[in-house]
């Protein structure tokens, strides 16, 4: 028996550490790769050359843009040059329109470090195509460094009316998503999958344990039915108390009181009815798995359907027809999860009635007894 325990324990840890040393997906520094839409995008999220020339050119525009004296002037050319870029569909087309714009920024910081004039909105030009791209995307030769303009003298009074005008359009929000910007981390999907994991993880473990009579995940039904409702009551009470109050404390702090009162009985339940406060963690983790993995199974087959609206393009038929095969879809993913979870249910209740076993007041252990009654219950 306690080879059993240590070999399910083994296993449980093992595919948390698989989990969570997931490689993570390729991200470009200037954009987040998990909201990439267009050709360009994915092709810069799927290369690793391509993604590591985009970071680059980000640290680079960062570094003229802090130099330039005109700046408006320097964002407003990087914006074209996106537009130029978004028309390259090439993998080494835009590796060599990276290379040549990333060169130009290097030329234009260097020269501002040698103690020439700093880089203006007229020395930021448009890098040249390379020969790879496409062919509809005419070539753009690079001019030779323009002269500094002329200085214009302006008086303590004007410099101090330009300042603000300038602040305010710095503010301004660009309209171009893909300019060059701090790197962007969102891992809210993957961290989503690794928690759902290992509560499957801990489903699994809990029936290969119960089996096994070593735990008991749901004493009876109506174990199960209180842990269910522990966990499905307090959001819809959250949610329904935002239409008839917009008192703060009554929106948060009812639903929490709901909770402590519904989990209250199955969390005694887990423990007074295990051998250990070891097994009764385990045995409380597996009852919230099953609870929360079945909530949220059940949401997303709800909220996954059609949205219901008839398209332009549809004729009433079509969407009644439409509409039925959707309703048709919905009822086959919610017959396939009630069997899986009616499956889970039946392999991790002790006793298959509804009782009012639970709802004692007892606070003592009651493992040897329960299991005596248990082994007498298997022989009648």
């Amino acid at each position: 028996m306690n080879r059993t325990i240590f070999t399910v324990i083994f296993f449980t840890l093992c595919c948390t550490v698989f989990f969570c040393s997931a490689p993570e997906l390729t991200d470009a520094a200037s954009f987040d790769c998990a909201k990439a839409r267009t050709q360009v995008e994915l092709n810069i999220c799927g290369n690793e050359e391509l993604s590591t020339l985009d970071g680059q050119l980000g640290q680079a525009y960062k570094e003229v843009l802090s130099r330039a004296s005109d700046k408006d002037a320097v964002k407003r050319d990087q914006r074209e040059w996106i537009t130029l870029r978004n028309h390259l569909t090439d993998v080494n087309g835009l590796i060599g329109l990276y290379q040549a714009r990333i060169a130009t920024f290097h030329a234009m910081v260097e020269s501002s470090s040698n103690g020439q004039q700093r880089p203006a909105a007229s020395t930021v030009v448009q890098t040249p195509q390379p020969a790879q791209s496409s062919p509809a995307i005419q070539e753009t030769p690079i001019p030779q460094q323009l002269p500094p303009p002329q200085e214009q003298t302006a008086t303590p009074q004007q410099k101090q009316a330009e300042e603000p005008q300038k602040s305010v359009k710095a503010d301004e929000p660009q309209s171009t998503p893909s300019t060059p910007s701090a790197p962007v981390e969102d891992h809210g999907w993957r961290n989503f999958f690794i928690v759902f994991g290992i509560m499957v993880i801990f489903i699994i473990t809990g029936i290969i344990l119960h089996q096994n009579n070593t735990i008991n995940v749901f004493v009876d039904y109506t174990d199960a039915v209180m842990s269910l409702a522990a966990v499905a009551v307090p959001p819809i009470t959250y949610f329904a108390m935002g239409f008839f109050t917009k008192n703060d404390f009554l929106i948060k702090g009812v639903p929490i009181l709901l909770f402590i009162l519904l989990v209250f009985f199955p969390v005694k339940a887990a423990f007074i009815y295990s051998r250990d406060t070891k097994l009764g963690i385990l045995t409380l983790l597996c009852k919230l798995s099953i609870a929360i993995t079945y909530l949220i199974c059940l949401v997303a087959v709800l909220i996954s359907g059609d949205t219901g609206k008839q398209q332009d393009d549809e004729t009433g038929a079509e969407y009644l027809v439409r509409m039925a095969r959707e309703k048709a879809r919905m009822a086959l993913w919610l017959a396939v999860l009630h069997g899986i979870y009616v499956f889970i249910m039946r392999s991790t209740t002790r006793f298959p009635e509804f009782s009012d076993e639970i709802f004692n007041l007892k606070f003592n252990n009651c493992y040897g007894e329960y299991m005596r009654r248990v082994a007498g219950h298997e022989v009648v």
